[in-house]
């Protein structure tokens, strides 16, 4: 790597660390066991660029070649597919993942005692998921769907499913639109989904 490389990669947020990890990514187990290799994987596992199943994502990837080519006018081409493109293969995995854990694809939230469907359709799903990216400027798609795959975890472990998934990617409260995906986005820490259910 040249120095105008290694200058691109800093300014793009990233360091040589990193770099070095998703180089070296089947080796990094022992990483976990020094605060500065764990929040160095904390890093990368927020950002996209590694999960728990896959190991280095296609974000990684991007990195990784972007890092380790000479040409320094490349840029990182993130794997950011149309919202559009993505989100039927999101919500598939939300009714697999609903599946998986309950036997169902589609669990019930009673709410002021009637049943309302914890899954909204995928066109719902598109336009609250399109609605929060603006509103809160997101961009990494990889890092929403960890999220609200890691919800459905976390309400079949509560044993209930309220707020409903809509609700949990952004709600409108006395004129104020909250998301609370994007408070447990923030306060994600690697291994542990700290999601904090609030009633709304």
């Amino acid at each position: 790597m040249n120095i105008e490389k290694f200058v691109s990669v800093v300014q793009k947020g990233w360091s040589l660390d990193h770099i070095f990890i998703l180089e070296n990514i089947e080796d990094v187990p022992p990483l976990i066991n020094f605060p500065r290799g764990a929040s160095l994987l904390q890093t990368l596992y927020r950002k996209g660029m590694i999960d728990e199943k896959d190991g280095i994502t296609q974000n990684g990837k991007n990195l990784l070649e972007f890092a380790l080519n000479e040409n320094v006018e490349d840029v990182v081409r993130e794997a950011k597919p149309k919202i559009e493109d993505g989100i039927e293969g999101l919500h598939k995995k939300l009714e697999d993942k609903l599946l998986e854990l309950t036997g169902k694809k589609q669990m019930k939230a009673n709410i002021l005692g009637k049943n309302f469907p914890f899954l909204c359709n995928s066109h719902d799903l598109e336009a609250r998921i399109k609605k929060v990216m603006i509103k809160y400027k997101l961009s990494d798609f990889q890092q929403i769907e960890n999220c609200l795959l890691g919800y459905i975890e976390t309400c079949n472990k509560r044993g209930k499913w309220f707020p409903i998934l809509q609700y949990y990617i952004i709600k409108q409260k006395e004129g104020i639109e909250t998301s609370q995906m994007v408070t447990d986005m923030r306060s994600y820490v690697k291994g542990e989904q700290k999601t904090a259910i609030k009633d709304f």
